[in-house]
């Protein structure tokens, strides 16, 4: 008995020494790891080329070594290469931005403190790091990527087009343009995804089929097909509101095609459109068919450009009327030619000559070069209503030397003619010539006129003071020299010294005062660098002198790049109380990048207006800050500008298209407008149906005189703050259109009210075809698992030559890698999260195929299915597997046939506790894990515990965990808090969920099993 005893003891005392050292040596080796280094796939590769304005970063889910450790956040930064700093920076992202980030997520740094979007062309290094809830980050993972040419185009990127406002076809006369029967215009992606289908049916009427949204952005091209009767169209746009609640058009040239005559078209950001071919699978943005009449976007949310009036000839400066008349025909600013013409432009937008033949010389020399000079400024006198105007004279004429001199026009018929013009102050002697001569000019607050002058290609004469060259000019408005003026001394007669108000000046183009500080700004340009905007003091030296250096001297900032900034006006409330910007726009100054002369389509440096922002004295807070920029395929560039009434207006100084030579009259005066921000919230975005829904008018639109709801479920309010009642389950779009003085402001949020459950699901399309046109039959289908053998996939679908789409997102229980198994006769290509994992499109008996990819526990993820069956058997079938998934076909509640927005699901009613999953764990030495579901109807602290069957805590996986009201889930790997792993055996794991509303706790306790 003793001797049993003993026996038994010994075994005991055996067996847990055994188990110690186990229990150390497994302890020894799983010590806390830190994440493995990040695998980015956006940019995709090394030297990819990206917008620099909308750079998409991603990486795949975080992999950690750790069993159970999860992905806290993320730091992702952009570094300039040489010298290496940090630009941009987002630290610890938490959310769906741990794994895709945008620009708008983070903050530029450093010396892009106060940018919007990267250089355009330029190499950069993107950092990203993961951190795991424990605290430990990974190594940094590295791309280096390239943003795009200034000269790059991008092309139109859409996933879908709203069914409301509906889209529309219109020609020039504002009229629909019927397709002949047969006929289409269709709107895809270089896959052939349709977006949507215009068809002309019998009857004179046009049908349009609007598909489902893709699963993915595609670059859009048109398909216009004539049918058998031929298609004869003059220019006509399309107009649509895309996915994202943004009203766009398409811009279309004449056609005439012949019968069954197809022709294809690329499209750009800017509605213009490219010529195409039918096998190309990638934007082609090289040959223009139809460009955009307003080749301009804006850069800052709630403005829009339009263009005012037209026909202009190198407009070079605007003039508002500061007493303009109410009237339609009263005249409302002036627009000077180069080309010796002033232009008056009436509060309708008619233009007509003021003045004509200025010039007594031939202008029309070299352009670019040495016709680039003529008539510049302009100002108009606001007691008189009388005219100033600065331009060149030839001495003799017409082909003797050019000097500068400023003339007075007055006029009898209220503005609308001149019917007597005088010269006011002429400079003989004074040689000047293309670029560098007399321009800007302006009437300060003393009642003076300032008169802007270049150096005339002599910079020896910038530092003269016995020069007129290189100056600001300060004038009475008779002509004379005022007498204080910085160097006035009449004892030696009056000369260029006597007017002389600041000098050391290059080409002061453009000019304005500031009411803050009541002063005088110029911009200039540089030579090879170094442009110059600079605040004018009396008697200021500006130090030109054929030097770069030179030209920052009292520089409130020096574009080093040289951008050619041409003119410059302030937003201010004593002009026009404000030109309708809002009240964070006031005191801040505007300037026009004219780039290069005569440059083609969008240019890094300049074809823009860009913003600064000044302290009281004029020092430089921030900016160059982009307002308003070329988008199009032309010459159109930026150059006049001055703050109106209601906007801030520009020229674009050349014909855009279609011009023979740069100097074609064809441009245009445009507005910038303030038309507001729209914003909407709600008190609630979820719930069962019948879902009552108060929405609540957040919008900033000056001059507010109506409001458009857009509910989703086909319904309309037009109150500002509207209650309103879905009564059906769905997701539904949100759209509101605020109607204002300046315009039409518009907010749209996708998915943003959800009504009952979630559907099951994907969403399926059937063709008699095998290019997915002209869609037969829609349906949800809970699972993709069918053998229809020989027989029909749906009625109205025939048995051959049928080709199917299967739409939606998928939601794993796992954060492992999945494989997906596709079984098909024929043709198959599947989509997971834009990621193709299988493209076998052929002909084939009945075959299996696989792709494997990384997803996360309970993430949405896009998926897209496409098979076609040409003849024969068909079948499509598919399954998924993981670690803890088994495999089989995707089952319905993994599966939804619309975008869901994590932020809008569902809250469920109540709380509940599910069985883990899978039950029991089978522990191997990959330590699988098991999942725990659980559900909570509002924002909880989360406490969640293991306990052996003794009732002993073995780990705890959620502390004190903050958790919105949802479904989330939680993994076990069969380890305890120290990470050893525990014995097979019934463990037990008990929620505690604490509503911070204060309603009573939720406990719950359930069994799971442990094999190994």
């Amino acid at each position: 008995m003793a001797l049993t005893v003993h026996k038994t003891l010994f075994n005991r005392l055996f067996f847990y020494s055994i188990l110690l050292l186990v229990f150390i040596s497994f302890a020894s080796s799983h010590a806390q790891n830190s994440p493995n280094i990040p695998i980015i796939t956006e940019p995709s590769a090394d030297g990819q080329i990206v917008n620099p304005a909308d750079v998409h970063m991603e990486t795949r889910p975080m992999s950690d070594p750790d069993p159970g450790d999860t992905h806290e956040c993320t730091d992702w930064e952009i570094r300039t290469i040489t010298p290496s700093e940090m630009i941009w920076i987002t630290s610890c992202i938490a959310g769906v931005e741990k794994v895709h980030t945008h620009l708008g997520d983070g903050q530029f740094a450093g010396s892009y403190a106060n940018r919007r979007e990267l250089l355009h062309d330029t190499r950069y290094r993107l950092r990203v790091r993961h951190r795991d809830n424990t605290g430990l980050w990974s190594p940094y993972a590295e791309r280096i990527f390239q943003t795009g040419s200034p000269t790059q185009l991008f092309p139109l990127s859409l996933d879908d087009i709203a069914t409301s406002p509906a889209p529309g076809l219109l020609d020039e006369a504002g009229l629909e343009p019927i397709l002949p029967p047969g006929a289409f215009i269709r709107l895809e992606s270089g896959m052939k995804e349709i977006l949507l289908d215009i068809r002309g049916q019998d009857g004179g009427r046009n049908v349009i089929e609007n598909p489902p949204a893709l699963t993915h952005h595609a670059p859009v091209r048109a398909v216009i097909s004539a049918g058998s009767s031929g298609l004869l169209l003059q220019r006509f746009r399309l107009t649509f509101t895309d996915g994202d609640g943004i009203e766009r058009t398409i811009y279309f040239p004449s056609l005439n095609l012949a019968s069954t005559q197809q022709i294809y078209f690329w499209v750009s950001e800017n509605g213009s459109t490219y010529f195409g071919e039918a096998p190309q699978t990638e934007p082609d943005l090289s040959r223009l068919a139809q460009g955009a009449p307003v080749p301009w976007s804006v850069a800052q949310p709630g403005y829009k450009v339009e263009i005012f009036a037209k026909g202009f000839q190198l407009p070079v400066n605007i003039a508002f009327n500061p007493n303009a008349g109410n009237q339609p025909k009263s005249p409302f600013f002036y627009v000077t030619e180069l080309y010796g013409t002033i232009k008056v432009v009436t509060r309708d937008g008619t233009v007509s000559d003021y003045a004509t033949n200025l010039l007594n010389f031939n202008p029309t020399g070299v352009f670019p070069g040495s016709g680039e000079q003529g008539l510049s400024g302009i100002v108009v006198e606001p007691i008189t209503g009388d005219i100033f105007a600065s331009l060149l004279y030839a001495d003799p004429p017409p082909a003797g030397p050019h000097y500068p001199k400023v003339v007075r026009f007055h006029s009898n018929d209220g503005g609308l003619t001149a019917a007597t013009q005088t010269t006011l102050i002429a400079m003989p002697g004074e040689l000047q010539g293309q670029s560098h001569f007399i321009s800007t000019l302006t009437i300060g607050p003393d009642g003076k006129l300032y008169v802007n002058m270049g150096d005339g290609f002599n910079s020896a004469t910038a530092l003269n003071l016995d020069s007129f060259r290189g100056k600001i000019l300060r004038l009475n408005l008779d002509g004379a020299a005022p007498a204080d003026n910085p160097f006035y001394n009449a004892s030696d007669g009056i000369s260029a010294r006597d007017y002389v108000y600041a000098y050391g000046f290059r080409n002061p183009f453009g000019g304005a005062w500031r009411t803050a500080d009541a002063s005088l700004y110029e911009v200039e340009n540089g030579n090879d660098r170094n442009d110059r905007f600079a605040k004018v003091v009396a008697g200021g030296n500006y130090g030109w002198n054929d030097t770069a250096a030179s030209m920052t001297i009292n520089a409130v900032y020096t574009w080093v790049e040289t951008h050619a900034p041409v003119n410059l006006a302030f937003i201010q409330p004593s002009t026009f109380g404000g030109s309708g910007f809002p009240p964070e726009k006031m005191d801040r100054a505007f300037v026009t990048e004219s780039g290069g002369t005569w440059a083609t389509g969008p240019q890094r440096n300049g074809k823009r207006i860009v913003e600064f922002v000044l302290d009281a004295a004029g020092k430089l807070l921030s900016g160059p800050t982009t307002l308003v920029e070329y988008n199009g395929s032309g010459k159109a560039s930026a150059s006049a500008l001055a703050a109106g009434p209601d906007g801030l207006y520009f020229a674009d100084l050349y014909k855009d298209l279609d011009y023979r030579t740069p100097i074609d009259r064809g441009a245009n005066i445009l507005r910038v407008k303030f038309i507001g921000k729209a914003d909407f919230t709600a008190d609630l975005n979820n719930g069962a149906a019948p879902l009552a829904v108060q929405f609540t008018d957040r919008s900033v639109v000056p001059g507010v005189n109506g409001w458009l709801w857009s509910f989703g479920d086909g319904n309309a309010g037009t109150a500002q703050h509207p209650t309103h009642t879905y009564a059906a389950d769905g997701l539904y779009d949100v759209r509101l259109t605020v109607t204002g003085d300046n315009g039409v402001a518009v907010a749209q949020k996708n998915a943003f009210i959800i009504a009952g459950e979630l559907p099951k699901g994907l969403r399926a399309e059937y063709y008699n075809n095998l290019d997915f046109t002209g869609r037969v039959v829609t349906r949800i289908d809970p699972v993709v698992n069918f053998d229809w053998r020989g027989g029909a996939a749906a009625p109205a679908i025939g048995a051959d030559n049928f080709s199917a789409r299967w739409t939606g997102q998928i939601r794993p229980r796992f954060s492992e890698t999945y494989t997906f198994y596709a079984l098909a006769d024929d043709g198959i290509r599947l989509w997971v999260n834009d990621e193709l994992l299988i493209n076998r499109w052929h002909d084939q008996a009945a075959t299996e195929y696989s792709g494997t990819i990384d997803l996360r526990a309970g993430q949405f993820y896009d998926i897209q299915i496409e098979y076609y069956e040409r003849i024969g058997q068909a079948v499509m079938k598919l399954e998924w597997e993981s670690f803890s998934q088994r495999r089989e076909i995707v089952s319905s509640t993994r599966l939804f046939p619309v975008r869901v927005n994590l932020k809008n699901l569902p809250v469920p009613a109540s709380f509940a506790l599910k069985q883990n999953y899978p039950n029991p764990l089978r522990a191997s030495a990959f330590n699988p894990a098991t999942t725990m579901e659980f559900n909570l109807p509002a924002e909880s602290v989360v406490n969640l515990t293991i306990y052996d069957m003794l009732g002993q805590e073995v780990i705890t996986l959620l502390q004190n965990e903050h958790y919105s009201g949802g479904e989330h889930f939680a993994q076990w790997y069969g380890a305890d808090n120290r990470g050893a792993l525990v014995p097979s055996g019934l463990y037990f794991y008990k929620l505690t969920a604490t509503p911070l509303n204060d309603s009573k706790p939720f406990r719950a306790t359930r069994k799971m099993l442990l094999i190994r």
